[in-house]
């Protein structure tokens, strides 16, 4: 079994729409993809704190979730909710930033 932890940063496409997007991520896109995809097993939503290290300003992705992945391929549950996303069980929204900073996604394994 592999531990993983995958990152998703993004941000609202407006600070007019933070409530919606916020709203969004926790009741509808983090249950979404916990039930279409095998192996991931939890999210959780993080803001950037306006404390910072060494002076460090807020960067353009203002959100960050954590995704909880528990698989023996981490790179299967992965294609699986490429797959959920492209068939519409994880839906998109408008909401999300995809211009000015479009959502950076990165995995981490268990060392």
């Amino acid at each position: 079994m592999t531990y993983a932890r995958l990152l998703v940063f993004s941000s609202p496409r407006s600070t007019a729409d933070e409530s919606a997007f916020d709203e969004w991520y926790d009741a509808v896109h983090i249950p979404q993809v916990i039930d279409a995809v095998p192996g991931v097993v939890s999210g959780r939503r993080f803001v950037q704190s306006r404390t910072q290290i060494g002076g460090a300003t807020e960067g353009p992705r203002r959100r960050m979730t954590v995704y909880e992945v528990e698989a023996d391929r981490v790179a299967e549950a992965l294609a699986g909710l490429g797959a959920a996303m492209r068939d519409g069980r994880v839906e998109r929204s408008d909401l999300i930033d995809r211009s000015s900073s479009p959502p950076e996604v990165v995995v981490y394994e268990e060392a």
